[in-house]
């Protein structure tokens, strides 16, 4: 956590910043006085600097709020003392790769205080860099030429720059030309773009896509067709095809991200990168396309691009590269049917099988081969059919053996009973809607009687019952009167459930220790912090300069100082009983809390 201080003064970030060149970067400092977490009002400065370092120490931008380049937090997002400032790309490009560092003035009508410097980032470049600090683009094998848009006047004929392009408009989904200058924003002739045009779409007939991407955000991306190109002469010399000339693309948009916010059109001077795509190659006239071998059981032909199907075929295109072929070869002649040949003579039944033997073991003893097994007894055997047969043994249990395994395993039936929600506000204009829901698992039992808030609901023990607009403390019951699978043995399963009305409590601050007795429910919503909850313990944060105020259900309560962990004197507050009203206008009796005091600073106390 980085931070630096002077005369009382605190500059701190939470942590340091990762800048990449080629993307702009807004950056926050928040300032404290006398300690961390107690932030200042920096809003209330006469006027605040932020100069920016390199790594060298060498002063590179200047940030002031004189020229509207510093925003501010807000007291009530708990931000009174944060400052931003946003580092274009052109700035972050312009910084050397290293570390960044900040200088803070901070200047009142009493005093001005330069902070030392603060260390807020490392920079980084998403690419190499040359020697003279200049980032060459994504370290990928990928080609990455680089332009800016110029101008979206193409009907006018607009002529692009060195690293220009010219578009025919700004909303990305009805761009139909592009003029892009041979040459990129680096003084590359590009010939990525060219090589792509000239041999796969013209030669190789292949569909060329392009994607055009914002170089500071790569999410940002808009994907297109290209449908034709040609040379264009843009320095009037005569030739179509030299470095200072151009290629006119005509595009078919296909997609662009966008955002939970909308789109994202194109912008005069935004930095564009685009990546280039080819699916499918050859043609008649493409010797240098893909190609396939056509061959039969006796000779074979290479490099052929077209079959031609002469006779008895039909050829139809089924779509998405999709060709079917369907062979009409001539039905030939049906051949005759042959004789029924002569039934052949029953053969003589065979003599009866030897009875099969089976091995019998225990696992230490066996017979081998046994004709018979004969079981004593105990068992019970019959014949389940197939020539399986069926052998039983059962145990001989006495009747107090059996019910007691009858109970490790019974599982008795269970009656539920919840509500939603289980607290509200009282008194409410609107009230509030609450549902108890009610239901039963039998397990091994049945139900002989259930009810829910008095009433039968033995035929459909599970359900749910709303209630709406309730202002009070709301309970119902759920009882269900299980039976044991012995037919005599029941069991009580009673449940109840309330939904429970609290009264609101306020807390917060005031100029004046006049109190809020006879105030309405948006008199206290307005002036102060509304809380809804069973317990009375709360912590109260008072500004400089304010008296802190507790409207609680709570009578004889205490404070304690959360700084010294000390209490306060009952002296340094005043507590009286006061009516107020809820939101539907009935009265509500508290006991109001106003401290005696004032501070110049911020301080918070628990009640107790």
């Amino acid at each position: 956590m980085p931070q630096v201080s002077r005369n009382n003064l605190i500059a701190y970030i939470p942590q340091t910043y990762q800048l990449i060149k080629g993307q702009s970067h807004a950056i926050s400092i928040t300032l404290y006085q006398n300690q961390a977490g107690n932030q200042i009002e920096a809003y209330t400065a006469n006027s605040i600097e932020v100069k920016i370092y390199d790594k060298d120490a060498t002063l590179k931008h200047l940030f002031t709020t004189a020229n509207n380049q510093i925003q501010f937090g807000s007291t009530q997002a708990g931000t009174e003392g944060q400052i931003t400032f946003t580092m274009s790309q052109t700035q972050v490009d312009a910084t050397a790769s290293g570390s960044v560092y900040a200088e803070v003035k901070y200047v009142t009508s009493n005093n001005s205080i330069i902070l030392p410097k603060l260390r807020i980032a490392s920079l980084t470049s998403a690419g190499g860099e040359l020697a003279d600090g200049t980032s060459t683009g994504n370290v990928f094998t990928v080609p990455a030429p680089l332009y800016s848009i110029q101008s979206f006047s193409y009907s006018i004929n607009d002529i692009p720059g060195a690293g220009k392009i010219v578009l025919n408009g700004s909303n990305p989904a009805s761009v139909t030309k592009a003029v892009f200058n041979n040459v990129d924003e680096r003084g590359r002739r590009n010939a990525y773009l060219e090589n792509f045009l000239d041999r796969r779409f013209s030669i190789e007939g292949a569909d060329v896509s392009i994607a055009i991407t914002d170089i500071s955000d790569t999410s940002i991306y808009h994907l297109y067709t290209v449908t034709a190109w040609s040379r264009k002469d843009l320095d009037n010399d005569s030739s179509n095809a030299g470095r200072a000339d151009g290629l006119e693309l005509t595009l078919q948009w296909e997609a662009s991200s966008t955002s939970a916010s909308g789109t994202f059109p194109f912008t005069v001077n935004q930095r564009i990168g685009i990546l280039l795509d080819a699916i499918g190659t050859g043609g008649s006239n493409n010797p240098g396309g893909s190609t396939i071998t056509v061959k039969d059981l006796t000779s074979s032909v290479n490099g052929v691009n077209t079959i031609e199907f002469v006779d008895g075929a039909t050829v139809v295109d089924g779509g998405n590269g999709k060709v079917e072929v369907t062979i009409d070869g001539a039905v030939g002649p049906t051949g005759p049917t042959g004789a029924t040949g002569p039934t052949g003579p029953t053969g003589p039944t065979g003599p009866a099988g030897a009875g099969g033997d089976i091995e019998v073991s225990d696992g230490t003893t066996s017979v081998d081969p046994a004709s018979a097994l004969t079981f004593s007894d105990g068992f019970t055997v019959s014949d389940s059919g197939a020539g399986n047969a069926l052998i039983e043994h059962v145990a001989d249990f006495s009747g107090n053996q059996v019910s007691r395994l009858k109970d490790l395993v019974y599982e008795n039936g269970t009656a539920v009973l919840g509500v939603s929600p289980s607290s509200f506000e009282k008194n409410l204009t609107a009230g509030t809607d609450i549902t108890f829901t009610y239901s039963s698992t039998l397990n091994d039992d049945t139900i002989q009687s259930a009810t829910y808030d008095g009433n039968d609901v033995t035929s459909a023990p599970n359900g749910s019952q709303a209630y709406t607009a309730q202002k009070t403390t709301l309970s119902k019951s759920y009882n269900v009167t299980f039976l044991n699978s012995d037919g005599v043995t029941t069991r009580n399963d009673n449940n109840a459930r309330t939904s429970t009305a609290i009264d609101p409590q306020w807390s917060g601050s005031a100029s004046s220790t006049t109190g809020f007795n006879g105030s309405t429910y948006s008199q206290l919503n307005s002036a102060l912090n509304k809380f809804v909850a069973s317990g009375t313990n709360r912590t109260i944060t008072v500004p400089a300069g304010e008296y802190g105020i507790l409207l609680s259900k709570k009578s004889g309560g205490g404070f304690t100082s959360t700084a010294t962990n000390l209490p306060l004197a009952s002296s340094a507050f005043t507590e009286t009983q006061v009516t107020v009203q809820y939101e539907d206008g009935t009265s509500l009796t508290l006991n109001q809390y106003v401290f005696a005091f004032t501070s110049t600073s911020q301080f918070t106390y628990s009640f107790v």
